[in-house]
């Protein structure tokens, strides 16, 4: 079986403008964003790859801005949010637009994101609708400007231009050293949590 490094094609300059300007606005930092293709070949982006690009450009300004509304509008009305490797006590998965409203609502008074780099984007082969994103997010707890750089690795399903699943992999221990123990970790979403 081929791996995703062995199926897409390692770009390390942007050859569209839209990916050149995706790299430019998210952070400064991106001259090494990598976009692998479905079929090897630089240019070989489809118009719906375009439009997923797009989209996920949004999320990741939306959460740049602290702007958990037009993030939310990103979102199908039925779509499914997961973290697998959630702790326990943490929402693991969350379904519906309202319920994933309620999920971020809290993080704007709790994080703020500064940057997110070291982007690697894989269209999947057979599968256009989705896309494997790697990336790290420079972040800063609001309440003891600590910054710390988590990294997540996200599958995202795309329907009718909107995110109908994302399957978000992130380090918990990492994020709960981070802000001082599971408790506080956890009180970030004491108010909105959702179990499954």
């Amino acid at each position: 079986m081929l791996s995703f490094r062995q199926l897409g094609y390692r770009m390390r300059n942007a050859l569209l403008i839209l990916l050149v300007t995706f790299a430019s606005m998210v952070s400064s930092s991106n001259a090494d964003a990598e976009i692998h293709y479905r079929d090897g070949r630089p240019g070989a982006i489809s118009q719906q790859d375009q439009q997923h690009l797009l989209i996920f450009e949004a999320f990741l300004q939306a959460l740049l801005d602290a702007d958990v509304d037009r993030w939310v509008e990103l979102w199908d009305e039925d779509a499914l949010f997961e973290i697998p490797y959630a702790p326990d006590g943490y929402p693991k998965n969350v379904r519906g637009k309202q319920e994933i409203a309620k999920y971020i609502a809290n993080f704007p008074e709790e994080i703020r994101y500064k940057e997110f780099k070291n982007i690697e984007i894989f269209f999947v082969k057979n599968k256009p609708n989705v896309m494997v994103v790697d990336f790290s997010a420079d972040t800063v707890l609001l309440k003891n400007n600590l910054v710390y750089t988590p990294r997540y690795v996200s599958l995202i399903w795309f329907s009718d231009d909107k995110i109908s699943e994302y399957r978000d992999f992130w380090d918990p221990l990492q994020a709960q050293d981070a802000f001082g123990g599971l408790e506080d970790l956890l009180n970030v979403q004491r108010d909105s949590i959702v179990q499954d």
